[in-house]
């Protein structure tokens, strides 16, 4: 994710303080993941 620009700003803010970090994998072996930034209100 490091290599993304995108995914990057996103690690890298101090806006954030929580992360969520997800992983499927299909029944073919491919994996599929996601990240979700929080800041609570």
């Amino acid at each position: 994710w490091m290599n993304s620009p995108g995914h990057r700003n996103n690690i890298l803010s101090r806006s954030y303080t929580e992360i969520g970090v997800g992983l499927a994998k299909n029944k073919n072996g491919v994996c599929y993941w996601t990240q979700m930034f929080m800041k609570p209100m």
